[in-house]
């Protein structure tokens, strides 16, 4: 996956996040946890998560590679996702098993080994 913007991320991905309320107020750091691997034969990998901390969600999706955009395809989230630059992208998508929706932007940082994520899940406009 080498296209611009998708660069290959295969491997184990941790990461942490600061959760907010619909009012700004913090609600509590999270952990997420990806493994992520590419279907052989393909120009889709797999995603399999788990984020644990004001609230608790695991589950697996993939995701469909097309050069400047990619499609996440359940069951854990649905969504498309365009590059922005050679190593940007900006998604939007819905994860079920919250019930949340989702705008992010990621960005992989020149090394390759480090991504920088700002997301905004919400229910409706809260």
């Amino acid at each position: 996956m080498s296209e611009k913007g998708f660069k290959n991320a295969a491997g184990r991905w941790l990461g942490t996040a600061e959760v907010y309320d619909g009012n700004g107020r913090f609600l509590g750091n999270g952990t997420d946890q990806r493994h992520v691997q590419q279907i052989e034969g393909t120009n889709r990998i797999r995603i399999d998560l788990a984020f644990i901390g004001p609230f608790k969600f695991a589950g697996h999706y993939e995701i469909e590679n097309h050069g400047a955009y990619r499609l996440y395809q359940g069951p854990a989230n649905t969504g498309f996702a365009e590059s922005l630059g050679d190593s940007l992208v900006d998604a939007n998508g819905y994860w079920p098993v919250t019930g949340l929706s989702h705008r992010f932007f990621l960005m992989i940082l020149p090394s390759g080994d480090r991504q920088l994520s700002l997301a905004l899940m919400s229910r409706g406009e809260q």
